[in-house]
């Protein structure tokens, strides 16, 4: 299991995010940030703890790998959790973080 918090619930998530990082305040923003993350249990998406599954995986001792439906939903989950924390960012911090690889 990736997780257990539904997709619906994250695209609301923002609204329990009250505190948008700036230059001056990461340490409340990341207080904020990781006891809700740790509370959804999702805090291993961006501490490396729970890394991506394999994207492929072998089916009743086939050869041709497929694609592995767990891998798939924990990169939508991936995607969700960017999606978060891209807006807890204020306007002045973003031009900070385009383009840094993920």
């Amino acid at each position: 299991s990736t997780n257990t918090s539904s997709p619906s619930y994250l695209n609301h998530a923002r609204h329990f995010l009250s505190l948008k990082l700036t230059t001056k305040n990461y340490l409340l923003w990341k207080t904020q940030l990781v006891q809700f993350l740790r509370g959804q249990k999702l805090l291993g998406f961006v501490d490396c703890s729970n890394p991506c599954p394999p994207l492929t995986i072998t089916v009743d001792d086939h050869t041709n790998p497929q694609s592995n439906p767990v891998a798939i939903a924990w990169q939508d989950q991936d995607q969700l959790i960017r999606s978060l924390l891209i807006s807890s960012l204020s306007e002045s911090v973003i031009p900070i973080v385009v383009g840094l690889s993920l």
